[in-house]
């Protein structure tokens, strides 16, 4: 049975060999308590979206988390020639 090239490259990020499996579990659960800690800080009141120092802080926070995901997909690709 020949397998679309959708399922195969999923299938590759599944093996438990795979660099990329945890790559995803660690930028998966951390982009979702980044999203979630975001959201309670904002309703909480404990950011104000309207100061520029809390829109700052919480931008920074979000390119840092995004950069780092881009870095060590970067390093993953390099070390594995993936």
């Amino acid at each position: 049975m020949r397998l679309s090239p959708t399922v195969r490259s999923i299938s590759g990020i599944a093996s438990m060999h795979s660099p990329w499996l945890s790559w995803v579990y660690y930028y998966g659960v951390g982009g979702i308590l980044l999203v979630t800690s975001v959201v309670l800080i904002l309703r909480t009141g404990a950011a104000r979206w309207s100061l520029w120092t809390d829109r700052r802080l919480l931008a920074l926070l979000v390119i840092g988390t995004v950069a780092s995901a881009a870095c060590h997909a970067a390093w993953i690709v390099w070390a594995t020639g993936e």
